[in-house]
Order: structure tokens, then sequence, then C-alpha cells
């Protein structure tokens, strides 16, 4: 009995190291939208309704592109454990072209999200309010979207500390970028609502950017996708992300989606 409960604590330690990273990084990513919601709430009621409608629209869309970019993190621990290390940066290649490629219909998307709110009677102003944070949120969306595919290849490789130190990092930084940006700072003027976004576009970029140079100096020798490409792309792994990560995201979104 005791060898069996020693046995399963020795089995669960493992998943426990991999796990507790990915879960405080969820933490501290949730903690941002938190910073921006209170931040927002004290300049007005109005202020905060566009922030809640803009904020759950944007991450409704955007969660199927991370459901979609889960395959990346799938395809990299498969060549792991066939052991074979020379496709790990080829799916990251195509992971990073991946995570482009989507930006491009995503920001056309959310960027005609407020006429959508229009068409459903939304209120007049909450939809002007939400079209300057919505507006100015989609500055980060390239770099927060290939951040989620440097995530999933550093959790697949069992790095999972570098996003935990990262995204914790990265908290106070978002509050700091919130508060000076939404009520203004010096001789600058507010921005208000669309400072939560652009607060948002910047710690996005500084995130994706911190992992990349953290990847790099961990490796100690220089990766391909960041200083010389040397892959082509090829569809057929694409389309393999595509068919495993689709699904992903069409069920994130409609999680999402209920609320």
């Amino acid at each position: 009995m005791i060898k069996n409960i020693k046995l399963k604590i020795k089995n669960t330690i493992p998943i426990l190291k991999l796990a507790i990273p990915l879960i405080t990084t969820l933490i501290a990513q949730i903690g941002m939208e938190l910073t921006d919601t209170i931040m927002i709430g004290k300049i007005g009621v109005i202020h905060l309704a566009a922030m809640a409608i803009s904020g759950t629209s944007y991450t409704t869309i955007i969660m199927l592109c991370i459901g979609v970019l889960t395959s990346v993190g799938v395809l990299i621990s498969h060549e792991i454990g066939k052991n074979n290390h020379k496709n790990i940066e080829k799916n990251l290649f195509h992971g990073i072209c991946l995570s482009l490629f989507l930006s491009i219909p995503t920001i056309i998307l959310i960027w005609f999200t407020p006429n959508i709110l229009y068409i459903i009677g939304e209120n007049q102003q909450i939809i002007e309010l939400s079209e300057t944070y919505l507006y100015a949120t989609i500055w980060g969306l390239p770099g927060f979207l290939c951040f989620i595919t440097l995530r999933e290849y550093t959790a697949a490789l069992r790095y999972p500390n570098f996003i935990m130190l990262i995204s914790i990092i990265a908290l106070p930084i978002n509050a700091l970028l919130n508060y000076l940006l939404i009520y203004g700072f010096f001789n600058f003027e507010p921005f208000g609502i669309s400072g939560a976004g652009y607060a948002s576009s910047i710690v996005d970029w500084i995130m994706f950017l911190s992992l990349t140079f953290t990847i790099i100096i961990k490796k100690k020798k220089e990766i391909s996708i960041f200083i010389k490409i040397k892959h082509k792309i090829q569809l057929y792994i694409i389309k393999e992300m595509l068919k495993i990560g689709l699904p992903v995201g069409i069920m994130f979104s409609c999680e999402i989606g209920l609320f």
C-alpha cells in the first residue's frame, strides 16, 4: 500500500513540474485582464461596459487561433517521442508562419467587430469606445500569436519555467503601462480605454521578444528560425497543423462565446 502511494507520488512529481508553471502563466494572464478591468472601471461605467464586450469579443476570436496553434506542441512532442530532433525546428518554423498567416484574417475580423455590435443593436457609445480599444489592441496580435507558438515549443521541450517567469514579469509591466497610457503622465494626454489596448499590444511584443531571446540564450546556439531561415514552407505541415488544431480552436471559441 505504502509502496503504491510512493510510486504514485513519484509519477505525479514530473507532471506537477510541468503543470505548475503553466498554471501560474494562465493566472498571470488572467491577472493582466483583471488589471485592465479595474483601471478602466475607474474611468466610468460606460467604459467598463465597452471593455467587457470588446474584450470578450476579442478573446472569442483569438481563442480560435490559440487552439489551432496548440498543434505546434503536439507535433513537436511527437517528434521528440520519435527521437527525431531535426523536425522540431521545422515544426517551429511552420508554427511561426502559421501564426503570421492567422493574424491577417483575425485582424480583419476584429477590425469589423464594432460593425457586428452595431447590427445587433448595442449602445452607440459602447460601440465607439469598443472600437477605440479593439483598434489599439490589434497591433499586438501578431506578436501574441508568435508568443503562443513559442509557448507550445518550450512546453513540449519541458521548459515551462521560461513562460512562467516572462508572464510574471509582464504582469507589473502591463499594470504600469496601463496606468501611464490610460490616465496620462506629465504633459501627455490620457488615452483612456484605448490606452489599455496599446498597453496590451506593447506587452504582447515584449513577451514574444523576451521568450525569443531566452530560447536563443538557453540553446546556446543559433536557431535558424530567428537567425537564418533555411526552411521552405511545406503546405502539408500547415495542413497537418490545421487538421489537429482547428477542432480545438473551434471548441475554445465556443466555450468563450457562450459567455
